[in-house]
């Protein structure tokens, strides 16, 4: 009782964070018919990681994705499903024993409720007895493509009178079983192996199958390159995949953009253009990196040809070759949206000596070509580009859950007396100034940034305005966070080469309680008194 009094409360909570609420019923797609004898019946299989989501893990975990038995009932609360929660990706290897014939597989899962998403993707793989494991074909993909798209379910009036809860506008259930599969693959191995991208942070399978193919198969080549190590391999896949995501979701949003009525047709042609041929080489587009790779947007040609196409749709509304605006310094901006050029920029910060403060303008260029913004900090205390003053471009990078964020802070140094900032057509750049005066006069300074680079000289207010007050030397607000400056490689972030810089910058800052693993600070002895 204890355990279902458990689950249950954790899928209430799970359901109403997502403005959903609990059904009892459970959608099944157990299979009538299959293309050929599932040889992957009773086969053992390795799982990395380990399954790890409570209520439906048990010891049969070990032999219940080829058992033969569909779950009945909520997926997540029965245990002849097996789970995952926080796990990206997770690689299933099945061992058929030998090497046979495959012409198909199928993978039974359930989602689109309590945050239970269906998977991004789903990569097979297969090896001979040498275990050098090629790429096959991606499963989400090859279903879609021969049995159609996955269509959410939604509950009926009788779930919902069942339910015993109300059925409103605000309360909609998605709640399903779903089997994707296909019987077009054409190979042989001994090793299936499928890598599972979910979206969301869990991942649920209670059945996988694998149909055997034609004898005379097994005497073909696999595609590609083998390789062994199929975790390091998944990692290239996580990066394919992010570039994928983020070209479909940006062409996708700017084909929405594109529709609005005071687009010019010619424009929108062209926009729309664009976006379908780099559609067209979305496999090329997403395999373009190398191994210096980073997440900072445009990932790449293509995706700066994407970019590009905005910065059309930003000249049709008016906008001239760069525009300087101002937003809420603490708003996230948009990747695909248009600058509100009616905010003209007025950098404006009130501080203590001694403190930190942030102020910020933003740039956005709506020609075909990168720019280069060169500026300069005049009529501050200090001349020109004060010591005190710390220039940032504010760097566009992608994130786990495809959400692009302009949150990394890199530093600007000048340089023959300027500040320089790259900004890629199409793209918003903001510039972040950190304020940080300790022996300025207080006061109130009317200073100026000018913009001394083409296509036009530009210059706009920058206002100090300094309080005769010290930040403390030391604060009764203690200060810390993810730091884990404890141990070399934790969250890959900490590294010998830039530990001691990291330490630096937080006493700079005054974070005087980083967080750490338990063995910093050792529980202690006790005794009654």
């Amino acid at each position: 009782m204890k355990w279902q009094v458990a689950a249950v409360a954790l899928l209430v909570e799970l359901a109403w964070a997502q403005g959903t609420a609990l059904s009892p019923t459970a959608h099944r797609t157990v299979p009538t018919e299959r293309p050929s004898e599932n040889i992957a019946l009773g086969a053992s299989y390795a799982m990395e990681p380990g399954p790890g989501y409570e209520f439906c893990s048990d010891p049969g975990d070990v032999e219940q994705l080829t058992d033969g038995v569909y779950s009945d009932g909520y997926f997540w609360t029965q245990k002849s499903t097996v789970g995952w929660v926080g796990a990206k990706p997770v690689i299933l290897t099945l061992d058929l024993g030998t090497v046979k014939p495959i012409r198909g597989v199928s993978f039974h899962t359930a989602g689109g409720f309590a945050s239970v998403g269906w998977p991004e993707a789903i990569y097979l793989f297969t090896a001979g007895e040498d275990g050098e494991f090629h790429e096959i074909g991606e499963l989400v993909e090859l279903s879609a493509a021969q049995h159609g798209p996955l269509a959410p379910m939604r509950a009926t009036d009788a779930m919902w009178a069942n339910s015993g809860m109300s059925n409103n506008a605000e309360i909609q259930e998605h709640y399903g079983s779903y089997r994707y599969w296909t019987d077009r693959l054409r190979t042989h191995g001994r090793y299936v192996c499928l890598v599972v991208w979910p979206v969301g942070k869990y991942s649920f399978v209670d059945e996988i199958e694998v149909y055997a193919g034609e004898p005379e198969w097994v005497n073909e080549a696999l595609p590609g390159r083998g390789f062994t190590d199929v975790s390091a391999h998944a990692d290239l896949i996580a990066v394919r995949e992010g570039i994928r995501r983020r070209l479909t979701q940006d062409i996708e949003a700017l084909r929405q953009a594109a529709a609005d009525d005071g687009i010019a047709s010619r424009t929108r042609r062209d926009v729309l253009g664009e976006l379908t041929a780099v559609e067209a080489e979305l496999e090329q587009a997403s395999r373009a990196f190398g191994d210096d790779f980073r997440a900072v947007l445009p990932l790449n040609s293509w995706h700066e040809r994407v970019l590009r196409a905005q910065a059309w749709l930003w000249r049709a509304r008016g906008l001239e070759p760069l525009t300087f605006w101002q937003s809420d310094l603490w708003d996230p901006l948009p990747l695909i949206g248009t600058p509100d050029a009616e905010a003209r920029p007025e950098v404006e910060v009130h501080l203590m000596r001694k403190e930190h403060r942030a102020a910020a303008f933003n740039v956005s260029n709506s020609s075909d070509e990168s720019m280069q913004v060169a500026f300069r900090l005049g009529g501050l205390p200090g001349g020109d580009n004060p010591d005190y003053v710390t220039v940032h471009e504010v760097a566009w990078t992608d994130t786990h859950g495809g959400v692009p964020v302009a949150a990394a802070l890199p530093e600007v140094g000048p340089e023959n007396e300027l500040y320089t900032v790259s900004v890629p057509a199409g793209i918003t750049r903001q510039v972040w100034l950190t304020f940080n005066p300790v022996n300025v006069e207080p006061g109130t300074y009317e200073g100026e940034i000018l913009v001394e680079s083409t296509p036009s000289s530009r210059r706009f207010p920058l206002r100090m305005h300094l309080y005769p007050i010290d930040f403390p030397d030391k604060q009764t607000l203690h200060y810390g966070g993810w730091d884990y400056t404890d141990l070399i490689g934790h969250f890959s972030h900490v590294t010998e080469q830039n530990m001691t810089a990291l330490i630096e910058h937080l006493r700079e800052h005054r974070v005087d309680s980083p967080w750490a693993h338990p063995l910093a600070l050792p529980r202690g002895r006790h005794d009654e008194t």
